[in-house]
């Protein structure tokens, strides 16, 4: 792996329960430090659904093996053209 195309920074967020003062669960995503990665478009559309304009795209991310990234992960782009 080449380390210049890991220009973009993602973070990898993981489904977290605990408790509120009261005792009551709370559950969170949280996530840790910013990670070096690629971020590539695949594709992408836009579609008119009850009047409003709905825009769907699908990213690619390549990042080096991270031990707490699981299946049930989720990534927030933190940098580059699909960040948010």
């Amino acid at each position: 792996m080449e380390p210049g195309r890991f220009r973009h920074r993602v973070k990898i967020l993981n489904f977290t329960t605990s408790r509120d003062s009261s005792g009551q669960p709370v559950e969170s995503w949280s996530g840790g430090d910013p990670v070096p990665a690629e971020v590539k478009g695949i594709s992408g559309r836009e579609q008119m659904s009850g009047g409003a304009e709905m825009a769907q795209a699908t990213i690619r991310i390549w990042m080096r093996f991270r031990p707490e990234v699981y299946a049930s992960s989720r990534v927030e782009v933190l940098s580059g053209p699909y960040k948010g």
